[in-house]
């Protein structure tokens, strides 16, 4: 590619998805620890505060988030730019189907099946990258 130096390559590719992954880890930790001071100091009501968890669950996903979008920016530049875009496509209607499901069900935690559903919708997603 562009220097004809594969080991320039293999190094600049290990480096992104280690800062990737280093990024995700960050954001995702910084996001399950500190969702409730987030959301008192955005004044949100005591009822909303009993659904954080699905914004943790959110947050767990991040990682995955991260790694895919690292992944496809990767095989994107050497030309594979299809394989994460039928991916992508799978993954959101798989997504779509169960956050469907979840309203459906309307059961008390249904919004904790859609957090579910939207977290494994992302490490699906970084799984098939």
């Amino acid at each position: 590619y562009g220097a004809e130096d594969p080991d320039s390559l293999k190094k600049a590719i290990q480096t992104s998805i280690f800062i990737s992954l280093v990024g995700g880890l960050f954001f995702s930790l910084a996001g399950i620890f500190f969702t409730g001071n987030m959301l008192r100091l955005l004044g949100t009501s005591k009822e909303l505060m009993s659904v954080s968890l699905y914004l943790r669950i959110y947050f767990a996903g991040m990682t995955f988030t991260f790694l895919f979008n690292t992944g496809s920016a990767i095989s994107k530049a050497l030309g594979e730019s299809k394989t994460p875009l039928y991916y992508l496509i799978v993954c959101c209607f798989a997504n779509i189907v169960l956050d469907v499901l979840s309203v459906v069900i309307s059961c008390p935690v249904s919004w904790l099946f859609t957090a579910v559903a939207t977290a494994s919708y992302y490490m699906y997603r970084r799984k098939c990258a």
